[in-house]
């Protein structure tokens, strides 16, 4: 029997060996070809998606939140699909937990039992995180009243340390119980907050180390329908007061929303008193005081730049009154 390795973007293009050590040397998906010939005949296989090569350097330190509200995000994450089928995690725009976007298993009338998918994370510098924690945000409906009997979906959180030659399960959710948002004889989307559930827990202490890759693995059954999720908080950003603001767009507002950062602040006072309107990042951070001073009575406005927002990605504005404080949300995309 004889077998033919061809190979591309590496360090070599053919090998008849059994066991090939291969060094690639462009990041993303490689294609590897085997051809197997003996006295009745050949057979060639070709894998597109055999290996893919990430960039293996740090990309993040933790704590570390993801909101998929930054245009790279989807490019740092990394989707498998193993089976080549049509429901991957995949961005979308259609329905989120905070901001714009999230990303989503389209699964309603396409799944298989047990059909795997995966999202594999940036690479984490874990070594000072004092909180070892790790949450994010689902929803999930059912295509089937019957969920409560035949639901076997289940998603699973692993770490790897080593540029994820092994995987080492940190957390499991699975059965009827993961349905969070009951059944949909049509395609499912969380129009509202309560169809999202939080799932936080504990991440095990070998895995604080300067370079660690996070994998969230879903298995659907013939049940599902359509999976999303966001908010991934990682070491235990300081995100909870962000994550309970109440948005008061009636007392605070910003247009356009979302923007490139040229956007204008309306807000409404009931008489000439001294205001406080304050930017701070996703995590709670702040990032600047935009005002300070006397407001006068009925309507105002204060003209923002891009040169206030660092980043792209979800901000929140927060005003100060002799009367409350009221808080409204900006996302911005550069």
């Amino acid at each position: 029997e004889e077998r033919l390795w061809e190979f591309e973007n590496a360090d070599i293009q053919f090998s008849t060996d059994s066991v090939v050590t291969v060094r690639f040397n462009q990041t993303g998906w490689q294609k590897v070809k085997l051809t197997v010939s003996n006295g009745y005949g050949s057979h060639t296989a070709v894998d597109s998606h055999a290996v893919y090569i990430s960039l293996g350097n740090v990309i993040h330190d933790a704590p570390f939140y993801e909101d998929f509200e930054r245009p790279e995000s989807f490019e740092e994450w990394v989707s498998i699909n193993y089976n080549n089928t049509r429901s991957y995690f995949q961005p979308t725009s259609t329905a989120a937990r905070s901001g714009n976007h999230c990303l989503m298993v389209n699964n309603y009338k396409r799944t298989r039992q047990s059909d795997l998918e995966e999202i594999i994370s940036p690479a984490l510098n874990m070594s000072n995180v004092q909180n070892m924690t790790m949450s994010f945000y689902y929803s999930l409906a059912s295509a089937d009243q019957n969920f409560n009997t035949g639901s076997v979906d289940t998603i699973k959180v692993f770490a790897s340390t080593d540029c994820g030659n092994t995987w080492l399960l940190q957390y499991r959710i699975g059965g009827p119980r993961i349905v969070n948002a009951g059944y949909m004889l049509s395609q499912f989307k969380p129009t509202a907050g309560f169809y999202w559930r939080r799932e936080r827990f504990t991440l095990t202490n070998n895995i604080k180390r300067p370079n660690v890759i996070f994998k969230i693995q879903y298995k659907s059954s013939l049940l599902s329908n359509n999976l999303y999720l966001d908010d991934i908080n990682i070491g235990d950003a300081l995100v909870s007061d962000v994550e309970n603001l109440q948005i008061n767009e009636d007392k605070l507002n910003v247009f356009p929303n979302p923007s490139n950062g040229s956007a204008t602040v309306y807000f409404f006072t009931r008489g000439d008193e001294k205001v406080e309107l304050s930017l701070y990042d996703v995590n709670g951070k702040l990032v600047t005081t935009l005002f300070e001073g006397f407001a006068g009575e009925g309507d105002n406005r204060i003209d923002l730049n891009s040169q206030i927002f660092p980043t792209n990605g979800v901000y929140f504005l927060k005003l100060k009154t002799n009367y409350g404080s009221y808080t409204t949300r900006a996302v911005i995309t550069k």
